[in-house]
């Protein structure tokens, strides 16, 4: 599965003052049926820089494999062996 985001670094009163911030993010599968919503956002952040409220965006992707996906959301559940009286 790929996950797309947006990141922000607000504009820092001293080095380190924050972290970057996760501001939107939308799976594969958002993103090929509502490629407007990231856009949007993006846009919303590209005015965050503008009025000096965030020093930079960086929009990224990551890509989880799917087995490592699904160990993590669906775990394997074990089959309990029973005899029937």
């Amino acid at each position: 599965m790929k996950v797309f985001m947006i990141w922000g670094q607000r504009t820092c009163d001293y080095p380190g003052a924050y972290a970057p911030e996760l501001l939107a993010a939308a799976d594969e599968y958002t993103e090929d049926d509502n490629p407007d919503y990231l856009a949007g956002e993006e846009n919303k952040a590209r005015e965050m820089v503008s009025n000096g409220e965030m020093s930079y965006i960086r929009r990224l992707s990551f890509e989880v494999p799917d087995d490592a996906f699904e160990a993590a959301f669906i775990p394997d559940v074990p089959n309990l062996k029973a005899d029937i009286v």
